[in-house]
C-alpha cells in the first residue's frame, strides 16, 4: 500500500484482486478529520458488505461510496446482483 492509499482503497483494490470483481470506489467531500471510531465503524460495515455481495450476490460490479455532508459521513455499497424477495423474510 503506498502512503497515500486509505485502507478503504487498500481494501478495494485488494478485493478486486482476490475476486476478479470489479469493485468501484467514489469518495466525495469527506472531511480532513473523521472521529477514530467513527471511521474504524465505516470500514467494518464496508468491509462486511463488500463481503456479503462477494458471497451471496452473484454480482458483475460493485460500486462502494462515501459521501460527506453536513450530518456526517454516508456509507453506501451498491451491487448489480441478484438481491432478495422482502416478500420471503415475512413471518406468516
Amino acid at each position: 500500500m503506498n502512503d497515500s492509499e486509505s485502507p478503504i482503497e487498500d481494501h478495494v483494490q485488494q478485493v478486486a484482486r482476490r475476486t476478479g470483481l470489479p469493485v468501484h470506489l467514489k469518495i466525495l467531500d469527506i472531511p480532513n478529520a473523521v472521529p477514530l471510531d467513527h471511521a474504524t465503524c465505516l470500514f467494518r460495515v464496508m468491509q462486511e458488505s463488500v463481503q456479503n455481495v462477494v458471497k451471496h450476490a452473484q454480482a458483475t460490479t460493485v460500486t462502494v461510496q462515501l459521501r460527506g455532508s453536513s450530518k456526517g459521513v454516508g456509507l453506501s455499497v451498491i451491487d448489480n446482483g441478484k438481491g432478495f424477495d422482502s416478500q420471503d423474510l415475512r413471518t406468516h
